[in-house]
């Protein structure tokens, strides 16, 4: 399978997009964005198109995308007006309190953080998400980052393996307090590679 991987989302691949996020992270992501109807309608509008980078099939299709934050913002960063238009005031009123933590929990805000990696179930083990991750690496080393680190369910084995073969350093086990709670994952080990190296 020949695919490319490009910088930032195009405006007719985000309802495709919001599908594969939603898919990817609904076990997650259930409790704050579900139903699934409403989770969709929110990520088309609310997906920031500039923090990420994708992979697409010579026709086009998406085949896979890797978010990332900064300082100057995420992939998905629950805007309020977004979230009251699909979920009403209240609804979005404790949403907001979700995004903020999800936002804050990043050990260091100022740094180059993977946000999400989903491909289409159909395309794994293809290379896809390892050459997703290799994409988010050259971004952050042309956007002037010196690291990029990330964070994984301190459980998943597989992918600690996956990050540990690209370069990825263990740096910290985190406990996500009431954000774990919401996730359904307690803890999480914060991974780190150094792209001057």
């Amino acid at each position: 399978m020949r695919y490319e991987i490009v910088n930032g989302l195009p405006d007719q691949l985000r309802p495709e997009a919001a599908l594969l996020y939603w898919q990817a992270f609904r076990t997650k992501l259930g409790k704050v964005l579900g139903p699934k109807a409403k989770a969709l309608a929110f990520l088309r509008q609310d997906l920031n198109g500039v923090h990420c980078v994708i992979a697409k099939d010579s026709q086009g299709q998406l085949l896979g995308l890797a978010g990332f934050q900064t300082s100057h913002g995420s992939f998905s960063p629950g805007q309020f007006a977004l979230l009251c238009a699909v979920y009403g005031r209240f609804g979005a009123a404790w949403r907001r309190g979700f995004f903020y933590l999800l936002r804050n929990q990043n050990p260091a805000p100022a740094s180059f953080m993977v946000d999400t990696i989903a491909v289409d179930p159909q395309m794994q083990r293809q290379g896809i998400g390892a050459a997703l991750l290799e994409g988010l690496c050259e971004l952050a080393l042309s956007m002037g980052h010196a690291h990029i680190a990330l964070d994984v369910d301190l459980g998943n084995l597989a992918a600690q393996r996956l990050y540990a073969r690209h370069g990825f350093l263990k740096l910290e086990v985190q406990n996500l307090g009431i954000l774990g709670w919401i996730l359904g994952v307690q803890k999480t080990l914060v991974m780190r590679r150094n792209l001057l190296s």
